[in-house]
């Protein structure tokens, strides 16, 4: 068996990000949300709530089937969901949307029939009664309830990450599939194609971004950077996107700052500059060589001590690996 090594591509144009507060900009323009994606949400929260312990199960082979544009729209209507949670008779919903036909600041257009599927949803997963009295507490339960959402959601996205089939193409990535964030797969500096599958690393990371009061602050949105981090890195799989996002939660967190370390060595190194050289990438992609900020041919000052000897396990199990 080779072990082959992975790049996640960089796409110039910013795909899809949603915010349900504040928003800026003028009246919003009307997303009419009946049909398909109301069904893929009680999927999703069906899988959610029936997923344990991190273990492959009927839920995650369904979700790993999704296409990136699949778990996009997911996030449109997932704000409703949590929103619906806290407040029961809300019946306005705005995000904004960053990219594709939808961009801009649209409101979330729903049938009652829909609605009420909406609310049904956000009882079962712990949401305020309209019908009861507020208990002491109540506040804290419901943001605990809208945490426990979202970071269940990352559990299985996580675990189709660690897990899940690889979906090659050869040859060269296509703009439509590079749009939403493809994985270059090469070895010894020759490009062997394109992992077309939904990065769930990426969709885990937009899951937890919607912990309140904020991700930041939240103990165990830092333990699964740091446990992701150390994945990927297990994996010799180049997610530059996830160190930025993680240093930009925890700057100060020392083994984010390790892990960052060990990337910045990894995309240094021969190898990796040799293949993002002759790599073939659609129009308007680029292929990251460090981290932002850092210049691929300056060593990281969190590269050093322990840094250097995870990547150099990473290397010597690369090396021994490869043919």
């Amino acid at each position: 068996m080779r072990s082959i090594g992975r790049v996640l591509v960089c796409v110039a144009a910013t795909v899809a990000a949603l915010h349900a507060q504040n928003i800026p900009g003028g009246p919003p323009r009307d997303l009419n949300r009946r049909g398909e994606g109301m069904n893929r949400l009680e999927r999703w929260v069906g899988a959610v709530q029936a997923h344990r312990g991190g273990i492959p199960d009927a839920g995650t082979r369904l979700l790993e089937t999704w296409t990136a544009g699949d778990l996009e729209e997911l996030t449109i209507d997932l704000p409703s969901l949590l929103k619906l949670m806290d407040d029961p008779s809300g019946d306005e919903f705005i995000v904004w949307i960053e990219g594709g036909r939808d961009a801009g600041r649209r409101r979330m257009v729903y049938s009652g029939s829909e609605l009420e599927r909406l609310r049904r949803m956000a009882r079962s997963l712990g949401g305020r009664d309209a019908q009861a009295r507020p208990a002491p507490g109540e506040e804290a339960r419901i943001v605990a309830a809208q945490n426990r959402v979202v970071k269940r959601g990352a559990a299985i996205h996580t675990t189709i990450a660690l897990n899940r089939p690889e979906q090659i193409e050869t040859g060269a990535a296509s703009s439509s599939v590079a749009r939403w964030g493809a994985i270059f797969r090469f070895n010894d500096g020759r490009q062997l194609g394109v992992d077309a599958s939904a990065n769930q690393w990426r969709f885990a990371r937009r899951l937890l971004d919607m912990v309140v009061p904020r991700p930041s602050s939240d103990g165990a949105v830092l333990a699964w950077y740091r446990a992701s981090s150390s994945a990927v890195l297990r994996d010799f799989q180049m997610h530059a996107d996830h160190f930025d996002h993680a240093l930009r939660l925890f700057p100060d967190d020392p083994l984010l700052l390790m892990f960052a370390g060990s990337l910045h060595e990894a995309l240094a190194s021969t190898r990796v500059q040799e293949f993002i050289k002759s790599a073939v990438v659609p129009a308007g992609v680029t292929l990251r060589s460090a981290p932002r900020g850092q210049s691929s041919s300056e060593p990281s000052p969190s590269s050093a001590g322990r840094s250097r000897s995870i990547l150099a396990q990473q290397n010597r199990a690369y090396d021994l690996a490869a043919c």
